[in-house]
C-alpha cells in the first residue's frame, strides 16, 4: 500500500511538471523542425489539453468554475497563489486547495489509476 501512494505522489508530481510546461511545448509544436519530437509533444499536449477540458467541464457542471479558473490562472497565466486569492476574491489557502485538487484529478486523467 506504500508504494501505491509513492506511484501516486510521482504521478502527481510529473503532472505539476506537464503543467508547468504546457504553454512550452505548445510553443515547440509551432516551431521546431525535429518531425518525431513534434507529433510526441504534440500528443502529449492533445492529451492533457483533453483533460483540461474535462475539468473544467466538471467545475462548471458542479458550478464551481472558480476552481478552474484558479487553475489556469497559476499554470497557464503565471500568478501566484496570493494573486489568485486577491483576483477571485478567495481565502488564504482557499486557491491552493482547488489546484491541488485539481491536479490530482488530472494526474488520474492522465496517469490511470494506481
Amino acid at each position: 500500500m506504500g508504494n501505491n501512494k509513492e506511484i501516486q505522489r510521482q504521478q502527481y508530481n510529473r503532472t505539476v511538471t506537464m503543467l508547468k510546461q504546457y504553454r512550452d511545448a505548445q510553443f515547440f509544436i509551432q516551431h521546431t523542425t525535429d518531425e518525431e519530437s513534434r507529433q510526441r509533444t504534440e500528443a502529449a499536449v492533445q492529451h492533457i489539453t483533453a483533460a483540461l477540458e474535462e475539468i473544467q467541464r466538471r467545475r462548471q457542471q458542479a458550478e464551481r468554475e472558480e476552481e478552474y479558473t484558479a487553475l489556469r490562472m497559476y499554470y497557464m497565466q503565471g500568478y501566484t497563489y496570493e494573486q489568485i486569492e486577491k483576483e477571485l476574491n478567495t481565502g488564504k489557502d482557499t486557491p491552493r486547495r482547488w489546484i491541488t485538487a485539481a491536479v490530482k484529478e488530472l494526474a488520474v486523467m492522465v496517469y490511470g489509476i494506481e
